[in-house]
């Protein structure tokens, strides 16, 4: 970030044939973050300012035994939105549409990087910087959805994760896929993330 600020966003895939999570191999979940790491940089970088860079990929797979991996690897990957970048915390919010209704927090990425000439006023996203993140988001969310691993049988699915039912953890989560993204026209704030160490 150009004050000198760390922030960071988490996805969730799920890979299988209909749905069905499938054992990977180291190379593959490599594969699944690279693949990951393009979509974002043509889809959303041209949302972020051109001085906000991303440092650090960083990869956990959750296997169907119930174990997990990690793999990280440095990057440089910046944003394309050329102009006056806002504060570190400023942010818009992309939010994830699931086919689910329930009480509490909703699935959200948060793009840093606001620009003046993104304003409509101090508070809010204009109108057509609003609809090009609405665009932007889809067509990340599609372009995710379109992505394989080791074969067409292996489809990757963009969602998130649901780990707690009535203030209970469930014994195991259940993946909700993403069906659609809409942008609140309002500033949004890096909150916690601003900071946040990976």
């Amino acid at each position: 970030m150009p004050g000198g600020g760390n922030w960071a966003n988490v996805f969730w895939i799920q890979v299988g044939p209909a749905g069905t999570p499938s054992q990977l191999s180291d190379a593959e979940v490599f594969q699944i973050a690279d693949q990951l790491e393009t979509r974002f940089v043509t889809n959303l970088a041209p949302m972020i300012a051109a001085d906000v860079t991303i440092t650090l990929s960083k990869a956990i797979y959750y296997q169907p035994d119930g174990t997990a991996t990690s793999q990280e690897k440095i990057v440089a990957l910046a944003g394309t939105h050329a102009g006056v970048t806002l504060a570190d915390n400023v942010a818009s919010c992309l939010s994830w549409k699931i086919a689910a209704a329930y009480r509490g927090g909703k699935p959200r990425t948060y793009l840093p990087g606001v620009e003046t000439g993104d304003l409509l006023n101090p508070a809010h996203l204009s109108v057509a910087n609003v609809t090009a993140r609405i665009t932007a988001g889809t067509n990340f969310l599609t372009a995710v959805n379109a992505d394989h691993i080791g074969g067409a049988a292996l489809a990757e699915v963009l969602g998130t994760v649901s780990f707690f039912t009535a203030n209970a953890p469930r014994a195991v989560g259940i993946f909700r896929p993403y069906v659609g993204v809409t942008v609140h026209n309002r500033l949004d704030t890096m909150r916690r993330r601003l900071g946040r160490e990976v």
